[in-house]
């Protein structure tokens, strides 16, 4: 919940750097489900990138134990 949050704050302290007739024409990525969804797929990628650590390591310690 704390994330929604948080997502919804940034566009709202945004709003104001945008201009009246920019934001009509422009959606100017503010929209919080674009927020949400960038979140997550950073998110994922994070955890990629986390398994793809964890197998390096994995694989280091077995070589190691192999010497």
């Amino acid at each position: 919940m704390s994330e929604v949050q948080d997502t919804i704050k940034e566009p709202i302290q945004l709003r104001g750097e945008v201009p009246v007739g920019h934001s009509k024409r422009h959606s100017c990525r503010l929209s919080i489900g674009n927020m949400l969804a960038r979140r997550y797929i950073i998110s994922h990628e994070q955890q990629d990138l986390r398994e793809v650590i964890k197998h390096a390591i994995e694989t280091c310690r077995e070589f190691e134990t192999l010497q």
